[in-house]
């Protein structure tokens, strides 16, 4: 006679002393979380479309309040019968693990509810089990439904109904509703004994595989065409797949086992015998053989001495074994084998050419390829490998580009995995080749999920390509960093100025640990956003006091050159230099620069010289950038100071009278006439000393003018060339 015991999950755990199995969780988001993991870790029998019924009523379900551990597949039930089922008093340990036997796993019956099965039983005594089934694993525990049935005593600690009933009257099958777990009660004999080889159901279990709200299951199960009766009768071959735990690996497919008494006898014995190979190694060669189609070479290969000598001991995966065949067969240099097995995508690739006949080019592609050290472009090189074999030129080609963008690979692989990568061999070739073609690409999928608004540049110049890379190259400096802002990484695609000057700063930080960098980042942000001024570096390390005040005045400056639309090249100077002396110099000269235009601009503003006005805005720029230009070729040239000194001066001249020459007005004759006598005067009465002051002060020989703006051009290039005098002074 067994025990039967049926009721609600609230019911069945209160009896059992184990309520903390179905109190209400706090932490509701917590247990989504720990659905979502265990739901691909959970067991189940049944086809692909019972699977993504499961997985559907239990996304909608709102049981993750009580949600626990093991209540997908019924693994939850072990709770109620302790720590160790079914152990005898004073047992050894190590010896009760041995002989301990479980099997759970998930199902949903023919109404669609879901459902799971549990089993435990002791090898070495049959009659000693315990079988328990769940159905509606979705709901509350009052709304659970369980029936257990075992073949000795329940220790109950609360009182709670349990009948006796005989075997032939088994209520499981009249609990289930399942099909497939009706078959499963003829395992239990009219002794109540229970057959060991329901564990060998293991072989048609799936692991649910999630990909977003989809559900699939490897090698699933039509079970209209298989017959379940296959994996549920002795079977040595089947015992020791699950002795050497192969069961999880996706080796034993369900082709294998509808075909499992077809398998030659001699293979058969040869798998079974105890020989210089391990039963696991042994079995994972027969299983790469046979899913290659090759069974032919099983027997030669595994009693050839220098096979079972070279073949690795303890494969990482069955790809190594198939690779390891693949190289052995065609007799490639041990060097390269080895190569080749350590890298998982490089093994990958051979061992699926193990079924197949390889051409020349092939094999030269592999021993080249094989002799570089593993990286991305590597990889990439292994895909045209194994679609399109290239020549060394190609494949060098390949690897270059990989180094020159070495984001560029993933980003190829994840346009492959999604279609959007049109064409065939050759677009692809160039695509890769192509910096143009992939780098926006690459940029837009590994930092902004391919969803930037940001459009690719139109043209292919170098410029172009330029702005492309010091993007990536910045964008992997946040990353690198852990700076993540959506805001700062749209920031650093803006292809004006500001974003040019904002890279710059970036590229060129000073190099100190990542989480000091970090604090810099941010720094170049705050202080582009705001006024550099107005940010404090007290917050920051002593460490990096000197190099923030120095990052801020550059940004100081930066604000400054990003006002007067200076060009590139003067941004990248002001970053780049990293003589403090010559930087001061230039820093002092712009922002002497600044200062007199924005005199000039203050004293135009007056409605007598509004002419004057709108001639200084269209000629400041051109006038402003020609004298950043003349500083930065200065304060860089090679030549000597002296002619340094006179090229410098000669420039500023003539480009301060271009200037004034459009902004002033045309003058009339009588205002000239006057203009000069006034002059001519002042020069008799002062015996000329009045003009030599007025020259040494300002620079302008004539002590009265056409106009103020005129002799503030002038102050302007007699102090940027003092200035410059003082830096090529000698003392």
């Amino acid at each position: 006679m067994l025990y039967l015991l049926k009721g609600s999950a609230q019911e069945v755990f209160t009896a059992f002393g184990q309520q903390s199995f179905i109190l209400p969780s706090p932490k509701l988001e917590e247990e989504k979380n720990t659905f979502i993991k265990d739901i691909s870790r959970s067991p189940f029998l049944g086809t692909e479309a019972q699977a993504q019924v499961l997985y559907s009523t239990w996304s909608s379900s709102a049981a993750f309040t009580y949600y626990a551990q093991g209540n997908i597949f019924g693994g939850i039930l072990k709770c109620l019968f302790g720590s160790m089922p079914l152990l005898k008093e004073d047992e050894d340990i190590e010896y009760y693990q041995k002989q301990y036997a479980q099997l759970a796993f998930a199902y949903v019956d023919e109404h669609n509810r879901p459902c799971a099965f549990f089993c435990n039983f002791r090898k070495d005594q049959v009659h000693e089990w315990h079988i328990g089934l769940i159905r509606n694993t979705h709901l509350t525990p009052k709304e659970r439904e369980i029936c257990l049935l075992s073949s000795r005593e329940l220790n109950l600690q609360e009182p709670m109904p349990v009948k006796r009933v005989p075997w032939l009257k088994n209520p499981l099958a009249l609990f289930s509703h399942a099909p497939l777990i009706q078959k499963l009660i003829p395992l239990i004999s009219d002794g109540n004994d229970i057959n060991p080889d329901l564990l060998q159901l293991n072989l048609v279990l799936r692991y649910l595989n999630v990909t977003g709200s989809r559900l699939n299951l490897w090698n699933a199960i039509n079970f209209n065409q298989f017959d379940i009766q296959n994996v549920l009768v002795p079977n040595p071959l089947l015992d020791l797949i699950l002795e050497t735990k192969l069961d999880r690996e996706r080796l034993v497919t369900i082709e294998f086992l509808a075909n499992i008494n077809h398998i030659d006898s001699a293979i058969k014995v040869k798998l079974l015998s105890q020989d210089t190979l391990s039963s696991k190694l042994k079995l994972i060669l027969f299983f790469v053989l046979y899913h290659a189609h090759r069974l032919d070479l099983f027997l030669r290969l595994v009693d050839e001495a220098q096979f079972i000598q070279l073949i690795p001991k303890y494969p990482q995966d069955a790809y190594q074994v198939g690779a390891f065949c693949f190289l052995y067969l065609h007799q490639v240099p041990q060097d390269i084998v080895e190569s080749i097995l350590a890298d998982v995508d490089f093994r990958r690739l051979v061992n699926d050419y193990l079924s197949q006949n390889p051409t020349p080019d092939f094999l030269k592609g592999l021993n080249y390829l094989a002799q570089l050290p593993p990286s991305s472009g590597r990889t990439l090189c292994l895909f045209f490998l194994e679609h399109a074999p290239l020549t060394r030129d190609g494949y060098q080609e390949i690897l270059q580009a990989a180094v020159d963008s070495p984001l560029m690979p993933e980003a190829f692989f994840y346009l492959l995995r999604n279609n959007l990568l049109k064409g065939g061999i050759k677009e692809r070739v160039k695509w890769i080749l192509s910096p143009h073609d992939h780098l926006w690409p690459t940029i837009n999928i590994h930092f902004f999920k391919n969803q930037a608004i940001n459009p690719i540049p139109g043209d292919q110049s170098p410029m172009a390509i330029g702005f492309l890379r010091s993007i990536m190259q910045v964008l992997i400096l946040l990353k690198e960093c852990d700076i993540d802002e959506k805001n700062k990484k749209h920031q650093l695609l803006e292809m004006g100025a500001r974003g040019n000057f904002l890279r710059l700063l970036l590229l060129y930080l000073p190099q100190v640990p990542p989480l000091e960098k970090k604090l810099l980042i941010n720094l170049v942000f705050d202080g582009l956003e705001n006024s550099a001024r107005s940010i404090e570096v007290n917050h920051l390390p002593v460490a990096l006091h000197s190099s923030a005040q120095e990052l801020l005045q550059k940004i100081s400056l930066g604000h400054i050159l990003l006002k007067s639309s200076a060009e590139e090249a003067t941004y990248r100077w002001s970053v780049t230099t990293r003589d403090l002396r010559k930087w001061q110099c230039f820093n002092i000269l712009i922002q002497k620069i600044e200062q007199t235009f924005t005199l000039v601009e203050h004293h135009l503003q007056q409605s007598a010289y509004q002419e004057q006005g709108q001639r200084w805005q269209q000629q400041k720029i051109i006038y402003q950038r020609n004298l950043h230009r003349i500083i930065c070729h200065a304060l860089e040239s090679k030549d000597d100071r002296q002619s340094i000194l006179e090229q410098a001066k000669w420039s500023l001249k003539s480009n301060q009278q271009q200037c004034t020459d459009f902004i002033e007005p045309s003058h009339s004759l009588i205002l000239i006439l006057l203009i000069k006598l006034a002059n001519f005067i002042i020069s008799v009465l002062t015996l000329t000393l009045a003009n030599h002051i007025k020259k040494r002060c300002t620079g302008y020989g004539q002590f009265f003018t056409y106009s103020k703006t005129s002799e503030q051009l002038c102050l302007l290039t007699r102090a940027v060339e003092e200035e410059m005098e003082a830096y090529f002074s000698p003392f």
